[in-house]
């Protein structure tokens, strides 16, 4: 499993890959309006990052460094 793939498992499908710069990011969550984008993450260089949605009310943590991966392999493989 990956960020992405953890992302999406408590939330929606991102469009595109997750951005690696350490910089929030909107998506469109579960629950959310058409054109609301409730959903944030950050995806730090070094692979580790957060997530979270006000609907449903879920956060949730990524160390890459648990898994053994490098750093930007981590963030390149989405």
């Amino acid at each position: 499993m990956n960020f992405k793939d953890a992302l999406q498992a408590q939330h929606r499908e991102l469009d595109g890959e997750p951005v690696p710069d350490g910089k929030p990011h909107q998506f469109h969550a579960f629950g959310d309006q058409p054109g609301q984008n409730s959903g944030w993450y950050l995806l730090f260089p070094d692979g580790d990052g957060c997530w979270g949605s006000p609907h449903p009310h879920r956060s949730g943590v990524w160390h890459a460094s648990n898994l053994g991966a490098t750093p930007l392999s981590a963030a390149a493989n989405g």
